[in-house]
């Protein structure tokens, strides 16, 4: 019946009408089909682009941390040493990528203060037999999340479309998605198929708590160093006990290079706020020596008035200035630098009244020229004019009524050394000491102050 109804004029016509639906169906979803085949491969290739760069973000910044650790791993090779990648790798597999670094330091500053080697510190574990030599660039890209392409064949099993389900095999549309994304990811110089890595396996490292804890302040470090030699008096080797104050040794002679880099002056010219002090101070010890009387400011310090009379306060400014330049001038010059505590040299020469000059790069004070005399070439002596109505005080270096060093330094120590007081008593200590030790240089003198005062 069905036969004769095809067969039938009209129902080749109705046949003829269905082919040609049928053939506008076919081509949208054909079309429907291609446009999500096209989308797909777009989606899959942008998604695998964005995943590279993210990668190669984060394998810049990670490889400077590696390059960093197996240089400090080195020791005197650096990053040339051998088993540096050895070594990192095993600390980086046993601290993470930042506590390796950490660490990592911490090796190389023993390496710099004690001459320890990092590696050996370390106590590497043995390397089984691999066949991929490590390097820099696969430790590096172990620490890396790896790029994230996304299941493509997963993404595009939906993509068929209506009549076009029925059509072909199952696999051919998620297929053509695949091979075409992966195709514009390889011409972009990704590889999809690339799997885990071949790297071989971390080495076991030892860790030591007290490299672990280093302090980068060497007054902390000491601090920290002293209390674990207390904690683990009675649990420690002679070894490690040796290996302790070594480093406190260590950590003590930082500290005093860096004191002493504090009291050296950097060459150059005076800012305002140092020209400041010195000026105060300069006032103090002129206005003291002659008994002047001043007021200052009770919070800032400053100079309100100096004497009874403009006269006196016109000289004082004079020789402050002068001063000034003259110290300025050696602060460009670098003197200021090797001098270390110059204010005892400005003292010496205001107190002793005696000019201050340079010999040999350093200020000293001229035994045959006053500091104070006829300053403006009127004729007239200035210490006459800056002395009168004052009484006659003791020169706090007049041999003639001496006091024990003993005596001197208690003053020194209780006052400051760079106060009023504590300048004052200093040159005391440096009559004396050339006085009764029969030292004739004056820096000589000064020196072996220091020593007692410390």
């Amino acid at each position: 019946m069905l036969g004769k109804f095809f067969g039938s004029e009209f129902g080749k016509g109705l046949v003829a009408g269905a082919a040609k639906g049928f053939e506008k169906g076919f081509a949208d979803d054909i079309e429907r089909t291609k446009d999500n085949v096209d989308r797909l491969v777009l989606t899959s290739y942008e998604g695998g682009v964005e995943a590279k760069k993210e990668f190669d973000r984060v394998y810049k910044d990670n490889r400077k941390i590696v390059d960093q650790i197996i240089a400090n791993l080195g020791g005197a090779q650096g990053a040339d040493n051998p088993r540096a990648i050895d070594a990192a790798q095993g600390l980086i597999s046993d601290q993470g990528l930042d506590g390796a670094l950490k660490y990592s330091e911490n090796l190389s500053n023993q390496f710099q203060l004690l001459n320890r080697d990092p590696i050996k510190s370390l106590e590497l574990g043995k390397r089984t037999n691999h066949s991929t030599p490590l390097t820099a660039d696969l430790l590096t890209k172990s620490t890396v999340p790896p790029v994230a392409i996304p299941n493509i064949k997963e993404l595009a099993k939906d993509a068929d479309v209506g009549i076009m389900k029925f059509f072909g095999e199952d696999d051919y549309t998620p297929s053509t998605v695949e091979s075409q994304a992966k195709a514009l990811l390889r011409a972009r110089g990704i590889d999809p198929n690339k799997g885990d890595l071949n790297i071989p396996p971390a080495l076991s490292v030892k860790i030591n708590p007290l490299i672990l804890g280093m302090q980068s302040n060497p007054v902390n470090e000491v601090i920290r160093l002293q209390n674990y030699l207390e904690d683990n008096q009675e649990t420690m080797s002679n070894d490690e006990e040796n290996m302790v104050k070594d480093m406190i040794q260590a950590q003590q002679s930082i500290i005093n290079r860096q004191s002493a880099i504090k009291n050296q002056r950097i060459p150059g010219p005076f800012s305002e706020t140092e020209e400041g002090h010195y000026r105060k101070f300069i006032i103090g010890q002129i206005t003291d020596k002659f008994k002047i009387q001043v007021t200052r400011n009770d919070i800032t310090g400053a100079y309100i008035t100096i004497g009874e009379k403009n006269q006196k306060r016109a000289l004082v400014t004079k020789y402050v200035n002068n001063l000034i330049r003259q110290l300025d001038d050696a602060a460009r010059k670098g003197i200021l630098t090797k001098q270390g505590n110059f204010m005892t040299v400005v003292s010496e020469a205001i107190y002793g009244n005696k000019k201050l000059i340079v010999l040999d790069g350093q200020l000293v004070t001229d035994e045959n020229e006053n500091f104070f005399g006829d300053l403006d070439g009127d004729g007239v002596d200035d210490s006459k004019i800056l002395g009168k109505g004052a009484k006659k005080q003791r020169d706090p270096i007049d041999p003639k009524k001496t006091r024990s060093n003993e005596e001197i330094i208690k003053e020194i120590r209780r006052n400051g050394k760079n106060t009023v007081i504590g300048t004052k008593a200093f040159n005391e200590l440096v009559k004396n000491i050339q006085d009764k030790q029969n030292i004739s240089n004056l820096q000589d003198a000064i020196n072996e102050a220091n020593k007692l005062i410390k």
